[in-house]
């Protein structure tokens, strides 16, 4: 399989200064892309540009896709890594536990995918999206019912972006 080249292109990586999503920054930068990291603990990613970012904090996307597509004259790739987990049965699941990875998983991505939409619309560019999520989006897998549910949320909120911005990107 030959390697995908991104030589030049501006890529976000959301949840890029550890785990997979470090590993995107990794493989991104070896295709050739310039690549911003946007993450709670920015300064410890290895990308171009280092923007500490919140993604449940709306202001925060905003202004950290918006910086970053100034910095780098566009966007072209958005990778969405940022998650948290956990680990409770239902009947002693705190809601702010239910809370917390909601706001990551799925408002997190959701403004992410939201933001990274609207600044590759203003470069006049084509662009992908990549949204991680998890098999455990479509398994019950036991004491992660917060987890399960935002990353099953994830998947369809993917279906219906793509199916309502990629024919003409202006969702």
């Amino acid at each position: 399989m030959a390697p995908v080249e991104l030589a030049g292109a501006a890529a976000i990586v959301t949840g890029g200064a550890s785990g997979i999503g470090a590993a995107v920054v990794d493989l991104l930068h070896e295709a050739g892309a310039r690549v911003a990291v946007l993450d709670l603990r920015a300064g410890d990613g290895a990308g171009d540009l280092a923007v500490p970012c919140d993604v449940a904090d709306e202001a925060q996307v905003v202004g950290a896709v918006a910086r970053t597509a100034e910095t780098f004259g566009g966007l072209d790739v958005a990778v969405l890594a940022a998650a948290v987990g956990g680990a409770a049965p239902v009947l002693r699941m705190t809601a702010e536990e239910w809370d917390r990875v909601q706001a990551v998983n799925l408002r997190g991505a959701f403004l992410s995918l939201r933001e990274s939409a609207r600044a590759m619309v203003a470069s006049r560019r084509p662009g992908s999206i990549v949204a991680v999520t998890s098999v455990s989006g479509f398994l019950a897998d036991r004491l992660m019912a917060h987890y399960c549910a935002s990353k099953a949320g994830l998947a369809q909120l993917v279906r219906v972006a793509a199916r309502s911005s990629a024919p003409r990107a202006s969702a």
